[in-house]
C-alpha cells in the first residue's frame, strides 16, 4: 500500500474509532464533561502522533481567524434562536430537550472550572473532529459532501449523549464547523467559533 492509500486508511479506522468510543463510553463515563474531556484529549494527541496532517499550517493564529470565529459565532447565535423558535412552535416536545442540554451547564460549576475544562475540550474537539475526520475526508470528497459527511459522523458520535435535539445541533453546527475548517485549512477561527457560540448558548444567552 502506497503512503497515500496508507494515511487515508488511517485516518478512515482513526474516524470510526473515535465515533465508537464517543457512542459507546457515556455508559461507562455519564459525566458528559469529564468524558469529553478524556476522550477527545486523548484522541487529539493521538490524531497528532499518527496522522500525517499540516499540524503546523493547522495551528496558525491569525488576529483576523479569532475576529472570523467571533463574529461567526454571534451570527450562528442568531440562527440558532430562529431555528429554536420555529422548533417550538411547530415540534414543542422538542423543543423540551433544551431543558436537560442547558442542564449541562450545571456539571460546569464552579465557575473556574469553566475557564479550564471548556476550552480545552473545545480545543482538542476541534482538533479531533474538524481537523483528523474533517480534512481526510476534503481529500476524497467535494468541500460541501465532505462537510456533511464529518458533521454526520460527530452528530452520530452525540447519539447516547443527549437528547435527539442534542444531535440535530451537532450535525448542524459539526458541519459548518467542518465547512470553516475546509475553507481556512486553519483550526483558529474554527476554535473561536465554536467556543464563543458555547459560552453564548450554555452561559450568556442560553436559547
Amino acid at each position: 500500500m502506497t503512503d497515500a492509500p496508507r494515511a487515508g486508511a488511517r485516518a478512515a479506522v482513526f474516524a470510526v474509532v473515535v465515533t465508537a468510543a464517543m457512542i459507546a463510553t457515556p455508559a461507562v463515563l455519564p459525566s458528559i464533561w469529564l468524558r469529553m474531556a478524556i476522550l477527545e484529549g486523548l484522541f487529539a494527541a493521538i490524531a497528532i502522533g499518527t496522522l500525517a496532517l499540516p499540524w503546523r499550517a493547522l495551528f496558525e493564529v491569525r488576529a483576523r481567524d479569532l475576529a472570523l470565529g467571533v463574529v461567526a459565532a454571534g451570527a450562528l447565535w442568531l440562527a440558532g434562536a430562529a431555528v429554536i423558535a420555529a422548533i417550538r412552535a411547530a415540534a414543542p416536545a422538542l423543543a423540551e430537550d433544551l431543558g436537560q442540554i442547558q442542564g449541562f451547564a450545571v456539571a460546569l460549576d464552579p465557575w473556574w472550572l469553566v475557564l479550564v475544562a471548556l476550552p480545552f475540550i473545545v480545543a482538542t474537539e476541534d482538533i479531533v473532529w474538524r481537523a483528523a475526520v474533517t480534512l481526510p475526508l476534503a481529500e476524497r470528497l467535494p468541500a460541501p459532501a465532505a462537510a456533511i459527511a464529518a458533521g454526520s459522523l460527530f452528530a452520530a458520535a452525540h447519539v447516547t449523549s443527549g437528547p435527539p435535539l442534542l444531535v440535530v445541533a451537532a450535525l448542524a453546527c459539526g458541519t459548518l464547523w467542518s465547512a470553516l475548517a475546509i475553507a481556512t485549512r486553519r483550526l483558529a477561527p474554527v476554535t473561536a467559533m465554536h467556543l464563543t457560540w458555547d459560552v453564548l448558548v450554555v452561559f450568556v444567552a442560553p436559547y
